[in-house]
Formats: C-alpha cells, sequence, structure tokens
C-alpha cells in the first residue's frame, strides 16, 4: 500500500511546474525539462535530494523577482527561463544525482544559486560593479561585472545550499563546502563571461553550466580532502 506522503512526494514536481509556468518563471520548455530532472533526482534519491533543487528554484525566483521593478528601469531584468536555463543549472546536479555523488550534487546547486543570487542582487549595488578581469568600472548588467554586494550574495547562496543539504549528511563541513562552491561557481562564472561571452564565443547558458561544473568539482575536491 503507497502512503499518503509518498503521493504528495510525487505529486510536488507537478505543482511545482505549474507555479513555475504560471509566475512566468520558466517557459513551458523549461517546466517540461524541470520535470524530467526532478523525477530522476527523486528517482535515483529522493525526496531530501529534490528538496535542493527547489531551494535552488525558489530562492532564483524570489532574488528574481526582488525590486524587478527597479531593475526594469536598469534594463537588466530576466525574462523567463527557457529548457537550455533549465539545463545548464540544474543539468550536471542530475547526473550527479544518478552517479550518487552528494558533494557534486550539492556543489553543482550551490554554484548556479550563488550565481544566481550574485546577479539579480548585485545589479541592485549602489556602486558600479568592476569587470572582474581588469578591475575597471562598468556598467550594471555586464557580463563578468562583480560587486561586494553581489559577491556576499553568492556565499549566501551557497550557505542556503548547504542548510538545505546538511540533513542528508548533517556534517559542519556540508555547510562550509557549500558555501566555497556557492562562491568560487560565481566567481568562475564571472570570469568565464568576461573571457568568453562577451566575445561572442560561448552562450550564457555554456557560462551557466560551466559555473555548476566549477561548483561540483569545487565541493567534490574539498568534500575529499576534509573527509
Amino acid at each position: 500500500m503507497i502512503e499518503p506522503f509518498t503521493y504528495i512526494i510525487y505529486a510536488s514536481p507537478l505543482v511545482v511546474a505549474f507555479g513555475a509556468l504560471a509566475s512566468r518563471a520558466l517557459t513551458l520548455s523549461g517546466v517540461i525539462v524541470g520535470l524530467i530532472m526532478s523525477y530522476a533526482i527523486l528517482h535515483y534519491q529522493g525526496p531530501f535530494w529534490l528538496a535542493l533543487l527547489y531551494v535552488f528554484f525558489f530562492a532564483g525566483m524570489l532574488a528574481t523577482r526582488f525590486k524587478e521593478s527597479v531593475k526594469k528601469k536598469l534594463k537588466v531584468a530576466q525574462k523567463t527561463r527557457t529548457y537550455s536555463n533549465a539545463l545548464a543549472n540544474a543539468g550536471l546536479a542530475t547526473v550527479m544525482a544518478y552517479m550518487g555523488n552528494f558533494y557534486g550534487f550539492m556543489g553543482a546547486f550551490a554554484a548556479a544559486t550563488g550565481d544566481t543570487l550574485s546577479s539579480e542582487v548585485g545589479m541592485l549595488s549602489k556602486r558600479s560593479p568592476v569587470m572582474i578581469t581588469t578591475l575597471r568600472r562598468v556598467k550594471t548588467g555586464t557580463n563578468g561585472g562583480i560587486t561586494l554586494l553581489g559577491t556576499a550574495a553568492s556565499v549566501l547562496g551557497g550557505l542556503v545550499i548547504g542548510l538545505a543539504a546538511y540533513p542528508i549528511v548533517p556534517e559542519a563541513k556540508t555547510i562550509y563546502i557549500a558555501v566555497m562552491a556557492g562562491f568560487i561557481g560565481s566567481a568562475i562564472d564571472s570570469f568565464i563571461g568576461a573571457t568568453l561571452e562577451n566575445r561572442n564565443m560561448i552562450k550564457n547558458w555554456a557560462t551557466n553550466f560551466i559555473c555548476t561544473v566549477g561548483g561540483a568539482g569545487t565541493a567534490i575536491i574539498f568534500g575529499n580532502v576534509l573527509a
């Protein structure tokens, strides 16, 4: 006999998907890809791992909606995300779930969350960003531009994922590693944006994917070092 709680767990991706579509956080293609990844994570690792995907999604959506009117005036408001955004931010984590690699999974989401919060919150900084490669002032919204506020937000993003991941591996290092992955992943995203994306060598989704690779790699390395 299937417990009622099991029904709730398996219905939750559909509820979140409907909310994402209704709020225009994701396009239909983004919702479909998100559902596939959600059920894959749930199938291979269960609801606690899936919770990290939810935390990433809701943290990102809240950051995107935060002072949205101000962002529109600055002409840097985020458009509705598509399947490419969904794959870039959660695709590697899904692979890590299939492989059973907890630190790679957590690190990928820490980086994606840190980068999203860094971008969405950092663009509200009262001080103009500086290019990560030259430290020269650039226009708000420029790829590779960083601010102190945005950097702090990337650390916060990693912390949020670390706290969500703590029930899976209840050790202090879980939080430390997530914070490092959020910070380093976001920094990698800025560097790639400044050196490759600004030269039209890659698209934004590729930059985001590389960000998650950096976060996953950071978490795996430190997970082994701090073992």
